[in-house]
C-alpha cells in the first residue's frame, strides 16, 4: 500500500534563536522548502525577518496570538521554553 501522506497543518510558524548560529541559514532553507513543496503556509516572528532574501515572507508578533496550528521552534532549550510560555496561552 503506498499513500500519499498529506500534512495536516493549515500554517506553520517558525520561532528562531535571537543569537546567530552558523548552521541557520541551512536549517531555515531546508525547512521552508520542505513547506513549501508541502504547499503548508509558513510565517516567521517579525523580529526574524532579516534571516530571509524574501520580502514577502509572511510574519507575526509573538505578543498576539498566532495563526499556526504548529510552531517550529530553532534553538535551544531557552528558547524553546521561552516559547513554550509564549504559545501556552493560546493552545498552539
Amino acid at each position: 500500500m503506498n499513500k500519499k501522506r498529506t500534512l495536516a497543518f493549515k500554517h506553520v510558524g517558525i520561532l528562531i534563536k535571537p543569537t546567530p548560529d552558523p548552521a541557520l541559514p541551512e536549517v531555515l532553507q531546508r525547512l521552508t522548502d520542505f513547506l513549501d513543496k508541502k504547499a503548508v503556509p509558513w510565517s516567521v516572528e517579525a523580529q526574524q525577518r532579516h534571516h530571509f532574501n524574501n520580502n514577502d515572507v509572511m510574519t507575526f508578533d509573538r505578543l498576539e496570538q498566532p495563526d499556526s496550528d504548529l510552531i517550529i521552534v530553532i534553538g535551544g532549550d531557552g528558547t524553546l521554553l521561552n516559547a513554550a510560555r509564549m504559545l501556552a496561552r493560546w493552545d498552539v
